[in-house]
């Protein structure tokens, strides 16, 4: 399912190397829980230190009428915050995590719905990165959707909580920087000191400068391309304007399969 979603986000086949990563590196999980006649099935999940990808499979009834949705966490007692999504087991969704949440894609499928949730410890260089063998929680609660013509609304409230153990993770990586490199976006400059690609993100470190958050913007319109001309779109997930930033990719590659990642201003930085 991931190959042909990626495939289709790209509006090209993937590359030999992606395949072959999606496919090595997956795993089944298939752990199903149901709430007032609405089934989630975590059916697999691929993960590197860095990014986590989960899927799910929502069904039940009405599910293929609705065009958008979301697990809305529940306000904590204090009214200050928001129960935690992804957790350590032994903790628990009122205690604060360290690992964020990025992008939720819906996307029909079948008689039912395909959801697939992206955890990005990007935001912070010095979150942990997720670890192999360790059991997390993932802690959805009260499906909000929104239908054709129709505003957003409660459609089944309860929790679905499900056990997560990744049973391996992706540790490739390969710096781009070995010396400052200046990059510009109309009257924006940022010289970057380090450029880590891995195989679901990159981090970026750069020099301190005037420019808020706007400094994100020399990262849009960004590509990794692959030596058999496929390109990867990047897209900044995190800015830090003390001098880091979190890219994250499209789909997975294939670090070995990299010729160059391209930026904004034209800027190519082969792979060595």
């Amino acid at each position: 399912w991931l190959q042909s979603f990626s495939s289709r986000q790209k509006g090209q086949p993937l590359s030999q190397g992606q395949s072959a990563y999606i496919e090595q590196n997956t795993q089944i999980i298939g752990q199903s829980l149901s709430i007032n006649g609405y089934t989630v099935t975590v059916e697999s999940a691929i993960a590197e230190e860095r990014v986590a990808c989960i899927r799910l499979r929502l069904e039940g009834p009405g599910i293929t009428d609705i065009y958008s949705g979301s697990f809305r966490p529940r306000l904590l007692a204090n009214g200050e915050g928001y129960e935690s999504l992804f957790y350590e087991k032994g903790r628990t969704c009122y205690d604060q995590s360290p690992y964020g949440s990025g992008r939720w894609i819906f996307s029909p499928d079948g008689n039912g719905i395909s959801i697939l949730i992206q955890l990005d410890q990007s935001a912070d260089p010095d979150a942990p990165s997720f670890e192999a063998g360790v059991p997390y929680v993932l802690h959805l609660t009260d499906l909000h959707v929104s239908g054709f013509g129709k505003s957003e609304s409660l459609l089944a409230e309860g929790v679905w909580d499900f056990e997560i153990v990744f049973d391996h993770l992706n540790t490739d990586s390969a710096e781009l920087i070995h010396s400052p490199i200046t990059i510009t976006h109309e009257n924006i400059s940022l010289c970057m000191t380090s450029m880590k690609l891995r195989t679901m993100g990159i981090d970026v470190k750069f020099e301190p400068g005037p420019y808020d958050y706007l400094g994100r913007n020399c990262f849009d319109d960004s590509w990794v391309v692959l030596r058999d001309g496929t390109r990867v779109s990047i897209y900044p997930q995190f800015y830090q304007p003390g001098g880091s930033a979190g890219l994250s990719l499209d789909c997975p590659i294939d670090l070995k399969e990299v010729d160059y990642v391209e930026l904004r201003d034209g800027t190519k930085i082969y792979r060595q």
